[in-house]
């Protein structure tokens, strides 16, 4: 991303999303090797980065008992979302994206 120049193509900044699969809540190793990347991307430039995790069967789960994941939030194009509001077809896109993450 850094390699795209992104102070000379976009003055007005950007935003990476960088979504990431859930194993990575349990590893510390995991957990330095993010940490440093982040550290990374910012000096050597970067505007923006916002970083997400999905987990599928999370997901299917707030779909089967909606009422006991009022409170799960995700990202979407740059706006946090409440999934259960979301319509089915958004539901299933995210889930997709979070199947396709999954080892």
């Amino acid at each position: 991303m850094l390699k795209l120049q992104p102070s000379k193509h976009w003055q007005g900044g950007y935003n990476l999303n960088l979504t990431l699969p859930p194993i990575l809540r349990s590893d510390e190793t995991e957990h330095r090797n993010l940490e440093a990347l982040i550290e990374t991307f910012f000096a050597k430039g970067g505007q923006e980065l916002q970083v997400g995790c999905l987990d599928a069967r999370k997901l299917r789960e707030t779909c089967n008992n909606p009422e006991r994941h009022r409170d799960l939030l995700v990202r979407i194009a740059g706006f946090n979302a409440i999934f259960v509001d979301l319509s089915p077809t958004e539901q299933e896109e995210l889930i997709s994206r979070a199947e396709a993450l999954s080892p």
